[in-house]
């Protein structure tokens, strides 16, 4: 008998799913989540007793890393896509719709049984809780599990900082860094015989390791990353997927799963869509069980408090919506700064060669600046809409692009 956490499908069974439903005659590809149990999942998996992921595993059950937390009201095709997009090939996910027995014959046990009669015992917490050990004893106490994201931003702040090194003598001197501790390679020399340019100004002492800095940084970054790699450090977590159908913090399940979460340490995701998850207060979510409802806010109050139980999720909410708008921001970073600095050094090299350092300095700043800010208004007007954004948007969008390149 295989518990909850080994309930898991990965994403190549997903797309296997998404391409059968869309190969069957029936479906629409507006069919949400319930109808997608009740029509398909549920005729698939009858008199068989085990929910679709253990029907397709067979005697292979998958050990689930990640927990997905989604609304039934929301879109089926763009759900399963949603969580293509979000995940890694060798993730395994838990997706209740997906995972528990539907079908609510003598076969299996009834969905009442598979949520226990405590909170605790539903297959939400036990999953999160296999989570959590398994993210403790992969190594360090669990630190390694959690210092992930962190991992990510040194590695992108190495590749940056590498860049800036060697680009800074092409925007501050107009000269290109070489081996060389003393010298490089001037505007001039580029178009006659690339002959080297001695840095005869002790001011410029610190430009003379430019190239070497940039080459330790890039490895560095490079180490890093293969360093992260080799450990094969855990990737368990909580995808909570939004959809534009839904609030998703109406549905006290979900708000539960969070709870769950931030109470274990487990990290929580949204998932890649621009789909917004929606405001308002934990209070407020309902359950379409009042048993479930009465027993999940008794747990909620009982941790923390009466009042402090649902500021705390609140809390742990706002800042799991907040992770797609400081995505949006390091991928503006990431791909505006190094376009900025090329683009700054490709004119001072071979435009205007008396440029002052502070004019150059203050190009490379603005022209940051604009594709920065065109990435991140690309981004609301995306988000405000859910991925649907309207014409004029659009076209307001390629505008600003456009007056930043002639800027």
């Amino acid at each position: 008998e295989w518990h909850a956490e080994h309930w898991g499908l990965k994403p190549s069974q997903i797309q296997e799913l998404l391409v059968r439903l869309r190969a069957e005659p029936e479906w629409k590809a507006s069919a949400n989540v319930y109808t997608l149990v009740n029509e398909f999942i549920i005729p698939w998996t009858r008199g068989t007793g085990v929910g679709y992921a253990l029907l397709v595993n067979g005697a292979q059950a998958q050990e689930v890393n990640i927990m997905v937390s989604h609304a039934w009201s929301e879109n089926a095709e763009e759900f399963l896509e949603t969580l293509l997009r979000s995940t890694a090939a060798s993730d395994v996910l838990f997706v209740c719709a997906l995972s528990i027995y539907q079908a609510q014959d003598d076969a299996g046990p009834s969905i009442i049984e598979q949520l226990g009669s405590d909170a605790e015992d539903s297959p939400f917490h036990r999953v999160l809780a296999h989570i959590h050990r398994c993210g403790v004893h992969a190594g360090c106490g669990g630190v390694l599990w959690r210092v992930g994201p962190l991992v990510k931003g040194a590695y992108l702040v190495l590749m940056l900082l590498a860049l800036v090194c060697y680009c800074m003598p092409m925007i501050m001197k107009s000269c290109v860094a070489t081996f060389h501790a003393d010298r490089c390679i001037s505007p001039a020399s580029l178009l006659a015989r690339m002959e080297e340019q001695r840095l005869a100004d002790p001011s410029d002492a610190w430009m003379r390791y430019a190239l070497h800095t940039s080459i330790g940084l890039f490895l560095g970054a490079m180490l890093v990353c293969i360093i992260w790699r080799r450990l094969n450090v855990y990737r368990g977590y909580m995808i909570v997927v939004p959809n534009r159908e839904d609030i998703m913090y109406g549905r006290l399940w979900c708000v539960y799963e969070i709870f769950v979460a931030h109470a274990l340490g487990v990290p929580v995701s949204l998932g890649l869509t621009l789909a917004d998850a929606g405001s308002m207060s934990s209070r407020l979510a309902k359950c379409s069980s009042q048993e479930d409802e009465h027993r999940i806010k008794f747990e909620i109050e009982a941790k923390y408090g009466k009042d402090r139980g649902y500021q705390v999720i609140d809390r742990s909410i706002c800042l799991t919506t907040r992770s797609s708008l400081i995505r949006a921001v390091l991928a503006s970073v990431a791909v505006g700064f190094p376009t900025a600095c090329m683009s700054v050094s490709t004119f001072t090299l071979t435009e205007d060669w008396s440029l002052t350092a502070c004019t150059k300095v203050w190009g490379c700043f603005g022209n940051a600046l604009g594709t920065g800010l065109v990435a991140l208004s690309a981004f609301r007007a995306f988000k405000r809409e859910q991925g649907r954004p309207q014409w004029r948007n659009i076209l307001a969008i390629a505008g600003a692009n456009t007056f930043v390149g002639f800027v």
